[in-house]
């Protein structure tokens, strides 16, 4: 009986691979890279095809799925001639003016919580090249710093992006807010939070669409656009424990809504930004709700003059303080139950010097500046300016080593006149994986 052609084919298919199996089988070398080709080959086989598909002649490919942890350990060690808070970082609203006695003594701080951890991945569908990345660290008051010193987990990046052939790419989950510093504008400095009023620890969950343009060898253009979650504060008229918690982003009926567009030349770089929200407060005396439209706008540019690089920022809030840092409230109600917006500028310049492809000084000042709104708790004593002073070195010592030294200077000023300040110097030394 003579067999159908389809079978013809695999039984000749199944001698050709016994024949194979039997010849390496007397072979005891396997490469590594045989071995690694299987299992890709195992996953991607599972991943396109059924379990019912699986006997169907399809021919192999190799998985484009790679994961690769990174990260860093790393060890703070800062002394203040001013008590500040246990967080090895300088967060401007806590600088302690001259009239609080309680702080006007040294601390010493030890802190290893900086570290980070993070996964990122990349992988390839159809003509669209995707990277996810999951990163957090440790940097929360939550732990015992006595005994076991245990910190608990917190969430920095969660998201996923998309490029595309046609260089527009789209980005979804937790990442940089976008009018935080493009991440070629930050000064390299050792404090997290960088200069006053420099939105550099704004991290939201958003939506954003992007697309590079290539003028030339020398020029491209970034425009971006994005919704990202929208938080602002409580102004002490809504409760923590209420269904409208504003601090944790619900009872905003609408998000926040940002675009860039930044012009990236061989020499330098130019970044510009506008953000516009309304925010909603609800009034637990009266359930009455209040809303305001509130904006943004920020400027940013760079200079490359090798060995130096210069930059400067200067942006403008009214109504969204939570996008330079939250040094103020975003909002205030007055006498009249009047819903107000909180007005600031802020502003920084600075410069880089590489002295060797290993040595490093950076130079920064900043200062910031709000408004008092008179008949609201926005007024008086609340601290209402600030300028921060950083200055340090960093040397990398060894390929993923690195230790940095700076000195630090904030200080602070109410609206009626009464200055703080605090001085601190702040060495790290970091292991990069």
């Amino acid at each position: 009986m003579q067999l159908p052609y389809k079978n013809q084919v695999k039984l000749l298919r199944f001698i050709i691979s016994f024949f194979c199996l039997s010849q390496a089988s007397n072979t005891l070398h396997s490469s590594e890279q045989d071995i690694d080709y299987g299992i890709q080959f195992e996953e991607s086989l599972l991943e396109e095809h059924p379990a019912e598909d699986i006997e169907q002649d399809t021919p192999p490919q190799k998985s484009t799925l790679r994961i690769k942890p990174y990260g860093f350990i790393r060890l703070d060690m800062m002394y203040a001639d001013r008590n500040f808070g246990s967080l090895p970082v300088l967060i401007p609203k806590n600088i302690p003016l001259n009239s609080n006695r309680a702080a006007r003594h040294p601390d010493f701080l030890i802190d290893a919580r900086g570290s980070r951890v993070g996964l990122k991945a990349t992988d390839h569908f159809k003509e669209i090249d995707l990277l996810g990345c999951i990163e957090i660290d440790f940097f929360t008051k939550e732990g015992d710093a006595i005994v076991e010193n245990g910190r608990v987990l917190r969430l920095r990046l969660a998201f996923l992006q998309a490029n595309f052939l046609s260089n527009f790419f789209l980005l979804a989950g937790q990442y940089w807010s976008l009018f935080k510093n493009s991440e070629f504008l930050e000064p390299k400095l050792l404090d997290y939070w960088g200069p006053v009023g420099s939105p550099f620890s704004r991290r939201q969950p958003q939506l954003r669409l992007g697309y590079r343009c290539k003028i030339d060898e020398n020029n491209t253009m970034l425009f971006q656009t994005d919704i990202e979650k929208h938080a602002l504060n409580t102004l002490g008229v809504v409760e923590v424990e209420s269904l409208t918690d504003t601090s944790q982003g619900s009872g905003q009926k609408l998000p926040v809504f940002i675009s860039k567009i930044s012009w990236n030349n061989r020499h330098f770089i130019v970044d510009i930004s506008g953000a516009t929200a309304q925010s909603n407060i609800t009034v637990n005396e009266t359930g009455k709700e209040e809303n305001k439209w509130v904006w943004a706008a920020d400027l940013r540019c760079q200079i490359r003059i090798h060995p130096i690089i210069l930059f400067s920022s200067i942006h403008h809030l009214n109504g969204l303080s939570c996008l330079g840092g939250e040094d103020f409230k975003d909002l205030a109600f007055n006498t009249k139950n009047q819903l107000l917006s909180v007005r600031s500028y802020a502003w920084y310049v600075g410069m880089e010097y590489t002295a060797t492809k290993n040595l490093f000084f950076h130079l920064v000042y900043a200062q910031e500046k709000a408004h008092p709104l008179s008949g609201t708790s926005f007024s008086g004593n609340v601290k209402g300016e600030y300028t921060s002073l950083h200055a340090n070195v960093l040397y990398n010592f060894w390929k993923r080593c690195q230790l940095g030294i700076e000195f630090q200077r904030d200080t602070t000023k109410s609206f009626n006149r009464v200055p703080g300040h605090v001085n601190l110097i702040h060495t790290a030394l970091s292991y990069f994986f």
